[in-house]
């Protein structure tokens, strides 16, 4: 009998170590803040090409207060305002084109508008401490050889704090 209850306790003991370190893993994964995003590592094509919705799944949308960190949106978000843009976050933007215009408040409306369809522009306005992130989820629309996006209705920007919640 005290085989057996020996037995039992260093299994209870793999799995408490197995479940453990799955958790702790994924915590780690989980503490990026929004400017380590994959495209700041260079890893921007490691990512797959599309997310979620292009397998059958549900978009992934990003509701104010929400922690953007902790997303996982932040491996398609690419940081576009304020400053200068990266070129994988260019790329990321294939068939829109920005503009931009300051206030006098120091705020920044940023403005995307997709290359072949004037009706179909975004307008965001970030304050000082703000960043505004270009969310490219299912880059395999794009086509980057004539700069279109065949469904731009799927891209979209979000507005992230200076504590990393979604405004």
């Amino acid at each position: 009998m005290k085989n057996i209850q020996s037995f039992a306790l260093l299994v209870l003991v793999v799995i408490v170590v197995l479940e453990t370190a799955s958790i702790f893993r994924g915590k780690i994964a989980g503490r990026l803040p929004p400017e380590e995003t994959a495209e700041r590592h260079g890893a921007s094509s490691a990512l797959p090409p599309a997310g979620p919705n292009s397998r059958g799944g549900r978009q992934m949308i990003l509701t104010k207060g929400m922690e953007f960190k902790t997303s996982p949106l932040l491996r398609y978000a690419y940081a576009i305002a304020p400053g200068t843009m990266t070129a994988a976050a260019a790329a990321a933007m294939t068939g829109f084109t920005m503009t931009t215009a300051t206030g006098s408040d120091g705020s920044e409306t940023v403005m995307l508008t997709p290359k072949d369809s004037e009706n179909e522009k975004q307008d965001y306005t970030i304050t000082p401490g703000q960043t505004l992130y270009y969310i490219e989820q299912t880059r395999g629309d794009d086509q980057p050889d004539t700069d279109k996006d065949l469904n731009y209705r799927d891209d979209y920007c979000v507005i992230v704090g200076a504590d990393g919640t979604v405004q």
